[in-house]
């Protein structure tokens, strides 16, 4: 320890302390996380702070708070760590809910941080906002990886026990899971939430209240804990914290990319209009365009959903193979998941939306969960199927004056954007090989 030069603690967790220090040697302030004396004789949780350092020191990202060194003094373990000027993300929200743009901003870095993460094959499973570091130029950078557990390496939970902040961890960690990517998604939609809305989805007086809420019961919406969120945003957030693993955005990088492809509105007022409604998150044509343009768009898109529906179903049955038979002996099983584009996943949000938003029939919701549902399990022609029943129950209350032209241009704008994205729902099925050629056939003598 000689060349580090200790002064104030400025951080305390479960396992250790933080202190400010020195390096006399490169010049520059870092931090030093101890483990507490008391615990170094407790083998197992030496082992986690040891994997903490290990794991730390794999990852290098400007998302991610940088580890520089480790090492004992007399006997107890220490991390040297970069010292960050600014304050935590917590103490942010202390200060109130985020902007829209401001917590996607920030979200943004943390998902690529989990994603440089996941792909070394490094969990977080600690995530929250008191361990996401923001400089003094708002740049958000995740820290504290004492609770990471290498997916390929030892398992460091001990039968029944989990290791993470309650409040911050998925329905399958509290159950005991070590859990997955899916897990720190889920994290980080919690931290979302507490940005966008300034508290935490679950309240409860003790560990146990707060880990039956988890696994039991659903959190406010965000539409209803911050009135005038972008509804767009507001599924974004509730896709993430879905109970279900399943149900979630598979890796931190399905969200990250779809959370990109959202555009808060704030954006879309300095840079485009949009069509539809001012929640939708695509831009097209320039600021300031006149009402009437608005209309000629509306009505532009109507015709190519009506007339068009030719081409898309053309589309469609070229890039939907053809469902097998199930075999009568064979047993009934649910179909394999399999992850679902981003952006096919946006459009069908955008989708969804656009349904709540116009207050159309409750059937139009259900074959949108219909499309959900099958698209999660790679069955293009279940979703082909969903897709012309809305194209022909939206005409048909259009026709009916059940719903104004403006809600049905939007609506089938909507379902047009998922014809697009259809294509990318699962992988193309490789091209069958050639059948091999006849052998020629040699004359008798």
């Amino acid at each position: 320890m000689d060349r580090y030069e200790l002064g104030a603690v400025i951080g305390a967790g479960g396992m250790g302390e933080v202190l400010a220090a020195r390096d006399l040697t490169l010049d520059r302030p870092v931090a030093i996380k101890f483990l507490r004396p008391h615990l170094g004789p407790d083998q197992e949780l030496r082992a986690r702070f040891d994997s903490e350092a290990k794991a730390a020191a794999q990852l290098s990202h400007p998302n991610i708070v940088g580890v520089f060194d480790s090492g004992e003094d007399d006997g107890v373990p220490f991390i040297v760590m970069e010292r960050l000027p600014g304050r935590t993300l917590a103490d942010r929200i202390a200060e109130g809910p985020l902007s829209e743009a401001e917590a996607r901003r920030i979200e943004l870095e943390i998902l690529s941080a989990l994603e440089a993460s996941h792909e070394k094959g490094i969990l977080h499973r600690d995530l929250k906002p008191g361990n996401v570091m923001l400089t003094d130029k708002g740049i958000a950078k995740v820290a504290d990886f004492g609770i990471a557990k290498a997916t390929e390496g030892m398992d460091l939970t001990t039968t029944g026990m989990t290791l993470g902040t309650p409040a911050y961890l998925a329905p399958e960690r509290v159950a005991g899971d070590p859990g997955g990517p899916a897990s720190d998604v889920y994290s980080a939609g919690v931290v979302l939430y507490e940005m966008l809305t300034g508290n935490k989805p679950f309240d409860a007086d003790t560990p146990l209240a707060m880990v039956r809420a988890i696994q039991e019961e659903e959190p406010e919406p965000v539409a209803r804990a911050r009135p005038g969120v972008d509804p767009t945003l507001a599924l974004i957030v509730e896709r993430a914290m879905a109970k279900d693993p399943r149900r979630r955005y598979a890796t931190a990088d399905a969200m990250r990319r779809a959370l990109e492809a959202w555009v808060p509105r704030s954006e879309m007022e300095s840079t485009g209009s949009i069509v539809g409604s001012e929640t939708s998150g695509l831009r097209i044509g320039k600021k300031g365009r006149s009402r009437s343009g608005g209309r000629l768009a509306g009505a532009f898109i109507l015709a190519l959903a009506i007339a068009w529906p030719a081409y898309v179903l053309i589309s469609i049955e070229r890039a939907v193979p053809e469902r097998a038979e199930a075999s009568p002996a064979a047993p009934v099983q649910e179909p394999p998941r399999v992850p679902v584009d981003p952006a096919f996943d946006l459009a069908l949000v955008q989708l969804e939306t656009a349904i709540v938003e116009t207050g159309t029939a409750a059937e139009l919701q259900e074959a949108a969960q219909k499309i959900r549902s099958a698209a999660e399990v790679g069955d293009r022609l279940a979703v082909s199927e969903q897709l012309a029943f809305l194209r022909n129950q939206i005409q048909s209350l259009r026709q009916q004056g059940r719903i104004p032209e403006e809600s049905a241009g939007r609506l089938l704008a909507a379902v047009f954007g998922v014809d697009l994205e259809l294509g990318k729902v699962i992988p193309a099925s490789p091209a069958p090989p050639p059948p091999p050629e006849p052998e020629e056939i040699q004359p008798g003598l």
